[in-house]
């Protein structure tokens, strides 16, 4: 027997509300909207999630029976039509409502195949429309290439009999991946140049010589040149740290007067001193100063023997990479000429320890966009001997560019059909499906008929 139950947390049982009793028969009343229905509806379905935090006292697992509204509208069956007559037990109430939705679901069938129809009849006239602009657009192809400079007519051949043949045609190629990588006047300008009357072919363009120093003559040119140390006056020019401007002054000695200092002109100069200055500057010195100026020639030489840029400029191949030749070359140039004037610097100050401008990653940079460009060439000159081969790539491509260009027609033409094709085969498994559904759903509705009659 149940002594307590507990309401929390549903309908209008915010709080927790108990109800204690020690009788079997119990009397629930009070106005409308306090609770009473929610005792029933929790005894009836105390498992929804709704009455978690709700209990009673039922330990024994006694089997309890609860009759409200929602017992009636699960078990009994009541007629729109007959208002208060009832049909008892929920299999009579479950047998009528099958029998019901099955006659709608048969009307809805009949219903649905007659739309279908008349569907199928507009798709058709559709695609009678359609098919004829699809085929007048793509017929655009003859007119604008089979006149005119006639250069790709050659592509055309075997379509120009009739639009539904160029149509199809062009319908049987599959659509490229990806933009084709040339366009038609490109297209034309390769057809021209392998079988015109003029073909040329072309040289590989010059490389550049590499124009860097070698590892001997960088550490001259960064050796500090002095002269000779067993001089008497060596060790003051090392501590002044001017051997540079004493050999610059020893041009001005010949043609002083007497013993007086082509520099501060006073009377300092003698014999003894123009002898030991002389010999500070010994063979070794003046032997590096010529090693360092047949430096600075071979070099000069080396960067003149390289092509100008004029000469890339003049070539057809070399336009789509001329900028980044002519940033390259104008990067090398001014390298070079830092390194020729650095040179040039340490023969006037031999004692200047110079580190010349590395231009070997310049030079590749330039070879490598001119091994590219010969490449080109060399691909030209190939097609040049392989004309015929040639020419059908160019007509695959032609087509391709084709496909690409009149992809929506094209498109369009193909979903329409394929809805059309749909469209026709589901109308007729709708109809098989509508005869195999009538024959069960008929079966059904008497058998259900039969268990509540």
């Amino acid at each position: 027997m149940i002594t307590e139950i507990s309401l929390q947390n549903t309908a209008s049982y915010k709080t927790k509300t108990t109800l204690y009793t020690d009788k079997k028969i119990n009397i629930i009343y009070g106005l409308n909207g306090t609770g009473k229905s929610t005792f029933s509806n929790y005894l009836h379905k105390q498992d929804d999630i709704k009455y978690n935090s709700c209990s009673n006292s039922n330990t024994s697992d006694s089997k309890i029976i609860v009759y409200n509204q929602s017992f009636i509208q699960e078990n009994f069956y009541s007629k729109d039509t007959l208002n208060g007559i009832f049909s008892l037990s929920k299999e009579n109430k479950d047998a009528i409502e099958r029998v019901t939705q099955i006659t709608l679901e048969l009307e809805t069938l009949d219903k649905v195949l007659v739309g279908i129809k008349k569907e199928i009849a507009e798709e058709l006239k559709k695609s009678t429309t359609l098919k004829e602009y699809s085929q007048n657009k793509t017929w655009e192809i003859k007119a604008n290439h089979a006149g005119g400079d006639r250069v790709l007519e050659f592509c055309l051949q075997g379509t120009m009999g009739s639009r539904a043949t160029l149509f199809d045609y062009l319908n049987s190629i599959p659509l490229p991946n990806t933009e084709p990588a040339k366009t038609i006047i490109e297209l034309k300008e390769e057809a021209n140049a392998i079988s015109g009357d003029d073909v040329t072919k072309y040289f590989p363009l010059k490389k550049f010589k590499p124009t860097n120093l070698n590892d001997s003559e960088k550490d001259l040119l960064s050796e500090i040149i002095i002269g000779s140390e067993s001089s008497p006056v060596s060790s003051l020019i090392l501590k002044l740290k001017n051997s540079d401007w004493v050999h610059d002054g020893l041009k001005f000695l010949d043609n002083s007067d007497g013993e007086k200092c082509p520099f501060c002109q006073s009377e300092t100069i003698t014999k003894q001193l123009t002898h030991d200055i002389r010999n500070y500057f010994d063979e070794s010195y003046k032997s590096n100063i010529e090693k360092i100026k047949l430096i600075r020639d071979k070099y000069r030489s080396d960067c003149t023997n390289n092509p100008n840029i004029d000469y890339y400029k003049e070539n057809s191949f070399t336009k789509k990479y001329i900028l980044d030749i002519n940033e390259q070359y104008t990067r090398l140039k001014i390298a070079e000429d830092d390194n020729l004037n650095l040179i040039s610097e340490k023969i006037s100050n031999p004692s200047l320890s110079i580190v010349p401008v590395d231009t070997i990653s310049t030079i590749k940079a330039l070879n490598s966009i001119i091994d590219i460009i010969n490449n080109d060439i060399t691909t030209y000159n190939n097609k040049i001997d392989n004309s015929e081969a040639e020419l059908r790539i160019i007509k695959s491509d032609f087509w391709k560019i084709m496909r690409l260009k009149y992809d929506q027609t094209i498109s369009n033409y193909n979903d329409s059909l394929k809805t059309i094709n749909a469209t026709i085969e589901s109308k007729n498994n709708l109809y098989s499906d509508n005869e195999r559904l009538r024959s069960k759903k008929k079966s059904r509705q008497r058998e259900s008929s039969k268990s509540y009659c």
